[in-house]
């Protein structure tokens, strides 16, 4: 996940994980143990993004929703 702030006081990454992760983990909990990578959004990130292969488990939702 790439997050950014209009708040130049405002840290995304920091607020995303919370206080002692506390915020990301109920995150990975409502997906059943999944991994996710949270990092700061700059075009760069969006262009890569863009170019990656979906995951197997991005291929199976996409198939079951008709993408």
């Amino acid at each position: 996940m790439a997050v950014a702030s209009r708040d130049k006081d405002v840290d995304p990454v920091g607020a995303c994980v919370g206080m002692k992760g506390m915020r990301v983990q109920s995150i990975i909990r409502e997906l059943r143990g999944e991994k996710i990578d949270i990092i700061p959004y700059n075009e760069e990130t969006w262009r890569r993004a863009k170019g990656a292969e979906p995951c197997e488990s991005d291929a199976r939702a996409n198939h079951r929703s008709g993408e």
